[in-house]
């Protein structure tokens, strides 16, 4: 003989599931001693993902396909961008611009002169003419710079434009490392003839 809640539990299940839902047969026991069925758990609690046909599929592939495309070539085309100051940094450093380049490079010719008069005395005249000669290697080696800058490279360049403009860079790195006014240059030959004299 069915009990009443029995009779309740069967009216629940069959009005659920008329509904859509289904019911777990699993009976859970109740801490009073009745047993209660467990929650129902709807059919469609979880949304399905749409049906592609077949051209839809292909369409959508498709798609796919050329907006990666199109962000690669956007990549590609966007290409290196590069300005005198980050020029600048790559010959001279943390020098940002060619005004802070040639004060840094005046400072390096001061303190070449003052090797000098260490080594041998020097009178005011031929200082000056030590300072000229320095001021000149500084002016000549920033002319090289800017045409380097000027004929190698521009404002966005591709990736092989901007390996062919790095071997340029490189020896005015290691120009500019070595020092400006070691043998062969205005200021080491103007100091020879001075000795000489």
């Amino acid at each position: 003989m069915p009990t009443e809640i029995h009779l309740i539990h069967k009216k629940i299940q069959t009005s659920l599931e008329t509904d859509g839902y289904s019911m777990n047969p699993t009976i859970s026991p109740h801490p009073a001693g009745v047993q209660l069925p467990s929650p129902a758990i709807p059919r469609d609690s979880f949304p399905r993902l749409p049906t592609l046909g077949k051209w839809n599929g292909h369409v959508l592939l498709s798609i796919l396909f050329w907006c990666a495309t199109a962000d690669a070539l956007a990549i590609q085309f966007s290409g290196i961008r590069m300005d005198e100051q980050q020029l600048v940094s790559l010959v001279f450093g943390n020098h940002g611009s060619l005004p802070d380049a040639r004060q840094a490079a005046e400072v390096l010719l001061e303190s070449q002169l003052e090797q000098v008069k260490a080594d041998f005395p020097l009178n005011a005249r031929q200082q000056e003419i030590l300072l000229l000669a320095g001021e000149g290697d500084i002016q000549r080696f920033l002319r090289k710079c800017q045409q380097v800058f000027r004929e190698h490279f521009k404002p966005v360049m591709t990736q092989e434009e901007w390996l062919k403009g790095w071997k340029h860079l490189q020896p005015l790195r290691a120009e500019f490392a070595q020092g400006l006014h070691k043998e062969g240059s205005l200021f080491a030959k103007t100091l020879q003839t001075i000795r000489v004299k």
